[in-house]
């Protein structure tokens, strides 16, 4: 009987097989190795996993759909946990990232619950910028002022601003460190005429302001107004905006 290829494709055939062969049990053995890596190291590929979830995460986010987004990061705050791994910034700005989300979605108790977990954590951890707890204390105090309750937000702006400028050390004039001298002040000079300062100034006089405390309240529009002339300008629409309400207690 005639063979059905001449020799030389019989044997390029056989090697062809052979190689398919390969290939096969190469792709089998793969696979039931990335099986039992991840029964043995359930840690192994979470890696990848996360990176799937940060992608349905950004998707959410652009979409706007915060629901969505929030379970995406409750997912990955509870790797976290489940991994003892939950007592870091890394893990406590994501808690005030779901925060930030409740509050999207007008659920102001759940809002409140995530921004106290994610000072609790803060405060826990070993030379914490204090900074980094400002923006939480301002967002409680917006919150307790939509519920009406000024003396809670009146507390939490307080701890706000405390926390914007706890770090501001004065210039040393005897310092012989110019360059570190210099740094330090510039750093000062950023953080107290910052716009979320400037806010957090303005936030406190109107408080004062609904409690009949007119006084205390034209010092914190005066600081907000020196603020804000250094950071935009004497004719800039926010620097008038605080005259105005400075130029209203008057009356």
């Amino acid at each position: 009987m005639r063979a059905l290829y001449p020799p030389k494709y019989q044997k390029r055939l056989k090697m062809t097989n052979k190689q398919s062969n390969f290939v096969f049990y190469s792709v089998i053995c793969l696979t039931i190795s990335g099986f039992l890596i991840d029964f043995f190291i359930p840690t192994a590929f979470d890696g990848f996993k996360m990176n799937k979830e940060e992608l349905v995460l950004k998707e959410a986010l652009q979409n706007k759909q915060y629901n969505k987004a929030i379970d995406s990061y409750k997912i990955l705050i509870g790797k976290r946990v489940s991994l003892g791994d939950d007592k870091n910034l890394e893990t406590a700005n994501l808690y005030e990232e779901v925060a930030y989300l409740y509050t999207l979605s007008d659920n102001q108790t759940q809002a409140k619950t995530y921004y106290l977990r994610a000072i609790e954590i803060k405060q826990q951890l070993d030379n914490i910028d204090s900074y980094s707890m400002a923006n939480a204390y301002y967002q409680l105090g917006l919150l307790a002022e939509k519920e009406h309750n000024n003396g809670q937000a009146l507390q939490f702006f307080e701890q706000s601003l405390a926390a914007r400028l706890a770090d501001i050390i004065a210039p040393d004039k005897n310092d012989e460190g110019m360059f570190d001298s210099m740094q330090a002040s510039r750093e000062s000079y950023l953080k107290q005429n910052h716009e979320d300062t400037i806010a957090n100034y303005k936030k406190l006089a109107v408080i004062h302001s609904a409690r009949n405390e007119d006084r205390i309240a034209k010092n914190y529009y005066q600081k907000a107004l020196a603020a804000s002339q250094n950071t935009f300008g004497a004719d800039d629409a926010k620097t008038l905006a605080i005259i105005a309400a400075i130029k209203a207690l008057n009356h």
